[in-house]
This record gives structure tokens, sequence and C-alpha cells, in this order.
């Protein structure tokens, strides 16, 4: 039986601030599921 890894387009970011920031949005505009310990998204 052949087995298959689920992808995840999940990212989690720690202390979003100044560029980080922009990379989160970037990601969530091409789909990926971004969550973070300082904004919200």
């Amino acid at each position: 039986m052949t087995k298959f890894i689920k992808t995840s387009k999940h990212i989690h970011f720690i202390a979003i601030g100044g560029v980080m920031h922009q990379l989160a949005i970037c990601l969530q505009q091409q789909g990926w599921i971004v969550t973070g310990s300082d904004d919200k998204f």
C-alpha cells in the first residue's frame, strides 16, 4: 500500500515585524495559511 505525505501550506512566524511582516503578507497572498505571535492576519 502506498502512503501519501500530506503537504501543508501553513507557516507560523514568531515576532513578526518589518521584513518578516512583508514576507507573511506575500505568502498569504499565494494561498498559505499564515499565523504569527505578533500580528493578526
